[in-house]
């Protein structure tokens, strides 16, 4: 709130007649040039407001003689030039509006009625409007350059403003009329802009699809109205000016002075309001997808679930600045009503996490190699990613499927959209889609050993995102409304673009294809069969020789509904009890395996692909399969809990189960390198058997001893592995039988110890501590802290620490002091990272509970 006005001698002000009022214009406030306006004043006896041919670039003609005072921050489309944002308003916009008008008199505004500011009432609008959690709506904000509280509201309800004047005002002789606009550019008759004029009296009903400004008090020098703001306006930084009439002449006509406010009001989507289209009822889902700040990211294997704690961070300052700029920015820096629809939205914003082509906020890199970025095991939130991108004006090196997952997840909560993590286990990767299948093409290579020459994977886990909305685009009757996929991770193309979704979860359940282009490779991904080709050797022709089904979407989850942060087991142990947390959603992604609810599902799906690829081939056709010999049974055994830097073995059952005496001619073990998505980087072991003689009903056991160097050698693979048999029976060495296991080691925790409560503006100690397991010293070691503690010794969150010899331990003491913010929640935590060049990936957790109230 200025005190006040910043502004140069003018002529006259100008008058307009009540009947000939044209329709009111929004203006952006400036600052105030070296200039004088008087040497191209207007001669108000030929200025009557904008000509019929009205035009954006009209923008710049002011209807009203205008005061402003100075801004605290640049407006929006100022801050996006540094991404490159320009337009002819940018580069001679601010020169030509301080050309083209004419401004009140200082001396005149002292005389008359004027406006000397605004109350923008921000403590009781956040409280009512559930946004007090933003930092920015605060007074101890951290911003580098806006310092000032700044008021965010949810669409879809009413706010409340106060308008000072220098003396008393009569809010209906005085035709008080407030004008928003969105942008840069003002566009009459479009949901960009609203004209308000202030109603005043009993009779103050309204339309919830418009608009609209009530007077709902009064004193002396100030007069408060409620505004409403419908549940389609567009979300972004809307800016606004209030017109007051401030003289009248013999003639009835009116002297209007514009006042152009200096603070914009955030305006983001409502989950809490019925008629927006990202409601949501359940009021624990709504806390936990909306305003949790932090939770789990799910990884491991279906096996051995692991789990880590992520910062969100969705109110911390200069998150929701870099949620409004990218939503500002995928569309092209221009606004658009569009910013009102969540589906597109969401869309554009899934499509800009990723940078394969768009620079975007983040690159995407599964080749190893870091040494240009950081390492996507490094990152334990969102915030710095953000604020990197932010401050470099460049897309961030580097992120993997977890880590584009939480971004989107911080953006959409810091936007008001329900928003919630996703971790499919066992996800199928099919590169063609004209099937439901992940296809293993085995060929011999120079050695005699089977390989896989395809390009498909099954992914030990898969991340993604999942927004709440109604989809009446879809449905009308709503069949498609709740939770959608939104996949930001760079796979596969969709209409040109690296992105999947808003695509209905329940259209994947019940395999609707056509209803999104997304919905069949999500469906492929959670309900994909593993089938074995070989080449016969006579026809050069791929047969299939054997079927695993339902591989993928072994068990897809989320985070439970808490509230609050993560507080479960780093992993789920062998046959553990440990839930981590967890909340399966298996059966909103697909019916029970074996149902033949499921069974006509997937056959609509199949013959849906067949439809689209023009091609006639039913996998459910087993005509041209040929069995794999069915009486040699192959088991690997579970590798029960081991961690890094232990030997450990495991046993290879092989059994005859039929009538007749057969042998295994080769049989050839390996253990492989590999990595969460499906590559194979190298052999940890190798073992070769041949002429297993088996009667009917015997088995073989064969033990695979591992030793502990080969263990760690490729820590890089996150200590992944997948055990592989394959066996050449009797004299068919044409179609072996090919079984294989995957499993996950281990590796220690980060241990942290503190007390379990403080208040928020005390220091605390934190104890850290880790003991490396492996037989050699742990180089090059990073640790990087992310949460809602600030460092206040050591004063970085991100710090070089000695090398750890075999068996040693390291410690430090953190000094930490919780944030200030969210206010209201009793819990401040951090996550801190492990990287060294030996093992990577090691977390740790820790939170305290505040004893004050905010």
């Amino acid at each position: 709130m200025g005190n006040s006005a910043s502004v140069k001698s003018s002529p006259t002000p100008v008058t307009t007649e009540p009947e000939n009022i044209p329709s009111e214009e929004v203006n952006e406030s400036i600052s105030q040039a070296s200039f004088s306006s008087q040497e191209v004043s207007i001669d108000p006896s030929v200025y009557s407001g904008p000509s019929a041919d009205w035009n954006m670039h009209d923008r710049f003609t002011k209807r009203y003689p205008w005061y402003t005072y100075e801004r605290a921050w640049s407006p929006a489309w100022v801050r996006d030039a540094e991404f490159g944002y320009s337009s002819k308003h940018h580069t001679i916009g601010l020169l030509f509006e301080e050309l083209a008008m004419a401004e009140v008199d200082p001396h005149l505004l002292e005389e008359r009625l004027h406006v000397t500011g605004v109350n923008l009432h921000i403590k009781e609008n956040s409280e009512a409007h559930h946004t007090n959690l933003y930092q920015c709506t605060g007074d101890q904000r951290t911003h580098p350059t806006r310092m000032k509280p700044e008021l965010v509201i949810r669409r879809g309800q009413e706010f409340l403003m106060t308008l000072l004047f220098d003396r008393p005002c009569n809010p209906k002789q005085s035709d008080l009329t407030l004008i928003f606009n969105l942008g840069e550019d003002y566009k009459p008759h479009t949901k960009l802009t609203a004209t308000l004029k202030v109603e005043v009296g009993a009779n103050t009903s309204y339309s919830r699809t418009k608009w609209h400004a009530t007077c709902v008090g009064q004193d002396a020098t100030s007069v408060t109205l409620a505004i409403f703001v419908p549940a389609t306006t567009p979300v972004g930084e809307w800016e606004f000016s209030v017109t007051v009439a401030v003289d009248s002449k013999e003639d009835d006509s009116k002297v209007i002075w514009q006042y152009n406010h200096n603070e914009g009001v955030i305006i983001i989507f409502n989950p809490w309001c019925r008629e927006d289209m990202v409601y949501l009822e359940d009021e624990v889902w709504r806390n936990e997808t909306v305003l949790n700040d932090s939770g789990p990211q799910y990884s491991g294997s279906v096996s051995k679930m692991a789990a880590c704690s992520w910062f969100y961070g969705q109110f911390e300052d200069g998150i929701l600045e870099v949620a409004l700029h990218l939503v500002r920015r995928v569309f092209g820096f221009e606004a658009t009503t569009t910013m009102g629809n969540v589906t597109r939205v969401v869309k554009r914003l899934t499509q800009i996490v990723n940078a394969p082509e768009n620079d975007g906020v983040l690159v995407g890199n599964w080749s190893g190699d870091f040494e240009e970025g950081t390492r996507p095991t490094k990152w334990n939130g969102s915030v710095k990613i953000l604020r990197q991108y932010m401050d470099t004006h460049e897309p961030v090196k580097y992120g993997q499927c977890w880590v584009f997952a939480g971004v989107l997840i911080t953006v959409c909560r810091a936007l008001g959209i329900p928003c919630r993590g996703v971790t499919c286990y066992n996800t199928a990767h099919n590169v063609d889609m004209t099937s439901l299948n992940v296809d293993y093409i085995q060929v011999k290579d120079e050695s005699g050993d089977w390989s896989d020459i395809s390009d498909d994977a099954v992914w030990s886990y898969h991340v993604w995102s999942e927004v709440w909305m109604r989809r009446p685009d879809l449905d009308e009757q709503g069949n498609y409304d709740g939770w959608q996929v939104v996949d930001p991770t760079p796979q596969e193309r969709c209409n040109g673009i690296y992105t999947s979704g808003p695509c209905p979860v329940r259209a994947v359940k019940d395999g609707d294809v056509r209803v999104d282009d997304d919905v069949g490779f999500i469906f492929t991904e959670v309900n994909a069969d593993r089938v074995q080709w070989r080449e016969n050797h006579l026809t050069g022709m791929l047969v299939e020789c054997a079927r695993k089904k339902n591989i993928a979407g072994k068990e897809i989850v989320t985070h439970q509904p808490t509230g609050r942060a993560y507080r479960g087991a780093s992993m789920r142990s062998y046959g553990g009890s440990q839930k981590l947390e967890r909340h399966d959603i298996t059966n909103t992604y697909k019916y029970e395996e074996g149902s033949k609810k499921g069974a006509i599902v997937l056959q609509k799906v199949e013959k849906a692909f067949q439809s689209l690829i023009g091609v006639n081939n039913n996998i459910y056709n087993i005509d041209n399969i040929i069995k794999g010999r069915d009486e040699i049974d192959i088991e690997i055994e579970d590798i029960r809990d081991v961690f890094v830097g232990f030997d450990f073995q495991f046993s290879v059952y092989v059994t005859n189960t039929g009538k007749n005496m057969h042998c295994v001619k080769r049989l050839v073990l390996k253990v492989l390198h590999n990595t969460y998505f499906g590559a194979i980087t190298g052999q940890a072991q190798r073992k070769e058997f041949e002429s297993l003689q088996l009667n009917p009903g015997q088995s073989e056991t064969i033990i695979m001893k591992m030793d502990a160097d080969v263990s760690w050698i490729r820590g890089k693979d996150d200590l992944h592995f997948i055990v592989l048999a394959v066996a050449e029976v009797d004299d068919d060495d044409e179609y072996p039988i090919t079984v294989q296991k995957s499993f996950l080691l281990r590796q220690p925790n980060i241990r942290l110890r503190g007390p379990t409560s403080c208040q928020v503006d005390e220091e605390l100690d934190v104890a850290v501590t880790f003991t490396n397991p492996l037989p050699v010293t742990l180089t090059n070691c990073h640790v990087d802290i992310e949460g809602s503690l600030s460092c206040q010794h050591p004063t970085q969150d991100t710090f070089a620490i000695p090398d750890i010899a075999p068996g040693s331990t390291w410690k430090s003491l953190l000094r930490m002091k919780p944030h200030q913010y969210p206010r209201r929640k009793q819990v401040r935590d951090i996550s801190i990272g492990l990287e060294s060049t030996q093992l990577r990936n090691i977390t740790g957790y820790y939170a305290v509970n505040l004893t004050d109230e905010q």
